[in-house]
């Protein structure tokens, strides 16, 4: 038996086979170019304003974006004040959550200022879906 969600940005995405749910998430929303360049702008907690700034791109873009990242559990924002800064979500150790943060910051050629350093479990894509 198939089991398939429609997503927004990508048409039917099948999420049946050896992927959980949880894990087919996370991996669809940082295989977007768009999510992985916010993604590695999040060294700090960063407002919408300021993505928008330093990706060059519209608000509504960058905000969707963010909600796909929020519902994957891959970014936080907190309310301070009138403004939400977003930042990426605590991973608890050995989670699949942590191995993509790990493996972002792989890609990305450095540490983010905010996290701890990297693991060495997660060190490409492989690693992760083992």
């Amino acid at each position: 038996m198939t089991s398939s969600v429609q997503d927004p940005m990508h048409g039917s995405v099948d999420r049946s086979g050896p992927l959980s749910s949880a894990r087919a998430a996370l991996l669809a929303a940082v295989a977007d170019p768009v999510r992985q360049r916010i993604l590695f702008e999040l060294t700090e907690a960063t407002t919408v304003g300021e993505l928008c700034r330093r990706l060059d791109m519209a608000q509504p873009r960058v905000s969707h974006h963010l909600a796909v990242l929020r519902q994957a559990g891959l970014v936080v924002a907190e309310a301070q004040g009138r403004q939400r800064p977003h930042r990426w979500a605590e991973a608890p150790a050995g989670s699949d959550l942590e191995r993509i943060q790990d493996l972002l910051r792989s890609w990305s050629g450095g540490e983010s200022r905010t996290r701890p350093p990297s693991s060495p479990q997660a060190a490409n894509l492989e690693d992760f879906l083992l």
